[in-house]
C-alpha cells in the first residue's frame, strides 16, 4: 500500500486548482480528511487499465456521484451529477462488454481514457462538495 502522503500527491494530480484548494481545507478537518483520504486511496489502488480495475474504479465513481446527487444544493448541481451517473453507467456497461472474448487492447485503452477523465472530474467535484458541506455543517451519508 502506498504511503498516505503518496496517496494525496497522486490524487492531487487528478483535480484542478479549485478542488486542490478544497482538498487543502479538507485536510485540516479530521473527519473530512479521513473521508477524502479513503476515496483517494481507493482510486489510487485502482488506477490500472485492466477491465477489473476499470470496473472497480467505476464503482468508486458511482458512490461519489451518488454523494454529489444527494448533496446537490441546486438543480444545476443535481443535473451535473445525473449526467455523470449516465456516463458512469455507460462506462460500466462498456467494461462488462470488454470482459467478453474478442475485446481489443484499443477498446480497453479508450475506456481507460474515458474513466480517467471522469475520475478527474468527479473526484474534483466530490472534494469541492465535501469541503462545501464541511463549511456549512451539512452531513450526507456515503
Amino acid at each position: 500500500m502506498p504511503a498516505k502522503k503518496d496517496i494525496a500527491v497522486r490524487a492531487a494530480k487528478w483535480v484542478g486548482p479549485l478542488a486542490a484548494e478544497a482538498a487543502a481545507r479538507l485536510w485540516k478537518n479530521p473527519e473530512t480528511r479521513q473521508t477524502a483520504r479513503e476515496q483517494a486511496a481507493h482510486l489510487v489502488r485502482r488506477r490500472g487499465s485492466s477491465t477489473d480495475d476499470l470496473i472497480e474504479t467505476i464503482g468508486i465513481l458511482r458512490s461519489e456521484v451518488i454523494y454529489l446527487e444527494e448533496s446537490a444544493d441546486d438543480e444545476e448541481e443535481a443535473e451535473r451529477a445525473r449526467a455523470w451517473r449516465t456516463q458512469v453507467d455507460r462506462c460500466e456497461h462498456a467494461a462488462q462488454l470488454l470482459k467478453a472474448p474478442g475485446s481489443t487492447r484499443a477498446e480497453r485503452s479508450a475506456l481507460a481514457t474515458k474513466v480517467s477523465s471522469l475520475r478527474s472530474e468527479i473526484f474534483g467535484a466530490y472534494l469541492l462538495e465535501l469541503d462545501e458541506d464541511a463549511q456549512t455543517g451539512d452531513s450526507h451519508e456515503q
